[in-house]
C-alpha cells in the first residue's frame, strides 16, 4: 500500500467525488436525508465544503490515485468557525440555505449534536479526524487503514490525543483496531441516529513510522491563512 500524501488543491473536485460515492448509501445520511434524490444532490456539494474548508484550515491526505481521502483539522483549529467558513467561501452556509424546511432540520440538528458532542468531550488541544472515505471499489484493500496510520503518526508526533466520531455502528471495531476507543455514545434525532465519539492517547513514536511532515499548505508553497 503506497502511503498517503498531501492533497493537491487541484485534485479538490476529485476527493469531493470520492466521499460522495463513499457515503452514497451510509446508513447515518440515509437517516439524515431519506429521500435518494435529496441526498445525492446534497453530498457532493457537502464534501467540496468538507475538503475545502480542510484544505484551508487543516490537512487533507489521499491515496496518489485519489481512492481514499482524509480530511483532518488540528489542535486550535479543530472547530469550524463563522470566520473561517467566510474566508473559505460560505459553503456550508450556501448549502444549508439552499435546503428545504425538513432537510435544513435534519441536518442542522445532526450537525450541531455532533458538533456539542465535539466540544464537550475534546475541550483540550487534539487532533481531529473529520472525514474519511474510500472508494466503493478499493473497499476492503487496506487504504483506509493507510490512511488512519497517517492521522495518528501525525497525532503521535504531536504528541496530542486523536479524535473522531463515527455513525456508523461497523466502523467503531474499524477504529478500535487502529487504537481508539468509545469515549461517548449519543443519540439524535428523535433516538434514529447515533453517533459514537472516539479517542486514541498519543502513544511513543516509532523510530521507523512513516508519519506526514508538511502540512497541506506547505507542501503547495504557501502558509495557512486565518486565526
Amino acid at each position: 500500500m503506497t502511503e498517503p500524501i498531501a492533497l493537491r488543491r487541484s485534485e479538490a473536485s476529485q476527493a469531493a467525488r470520492v466521499l460522495t460515492r463513499a457515503f452514497a448509501t451510509d446508513e447515518a445520511w440515509r437517516t439524515i436525508f431519506p429521500v435518494d434524490a435529496v441526498r445525492a444532490a446534497v453530498l457532493p456539494r457537502l464534501w467540496r465544503a468538507v475538503v475545502g474548508y480542510s484544505l484551508g484550515y487543516g490537512e487533507v491526505w489521499a491515496t496518489p490515485d485519489v481512492a481514499g481521502v482524509a480530511c483532518a483539522l488540528g489542535p486550535g483549529r479543530s472547530f469550524v468557525t463563522p470566520w473561517r467558513e467566510l474566508r473559505t467561501g460560505l459553503r456550508f452556509s450556501r448549502l444549508i440555505a439552499g435546503l428545504s424546511f425538513e432537510s435544513r432540520r435534519s441536518f442542522l440538528s445532526a450537525a450541531l449534536a455532533i458538533d456539542r458532542l465535539h466540544h464537550q468531550a475534546m475541550p483540550w488541544p487534539h487532533e481531529y479526524l473529520w472525514a474519511l472515505g474510500v472508494d466503493t471499489a478499493r473497499q476492503g484493500a487496506g487504504t483506509g487503514s493507510a490512511l488512519v496510520g497517517a492521522f495518528v503518526a501525525r497525532a503521535d508526533e504531536a504528541r496530542l490525543p486523536a479524535y473522531l466520531e463515527t455513525e456508523t455502528e461497523r466502523n467503531v471495531s474499524f477504529y478500535r483496531r487502529h487504537g481508539f476507543d468509545v469515549l461517548r455514545e449519543e443519540h439524535t434525532l428523535g433516538g434514529r441516529l447515533r453517533v459514537w465519539a472516539m479517542i486514541r492517547p498519543p502513544r511513543p513514536l516509532q523510530r521507523n513510522a512513516h508519519m506526514p511532515t508538511m502540512s497541506v499548505a506547505a507542501s503547495q508553497g504557501t502558509a495557512s491563512r486565518g486565526p
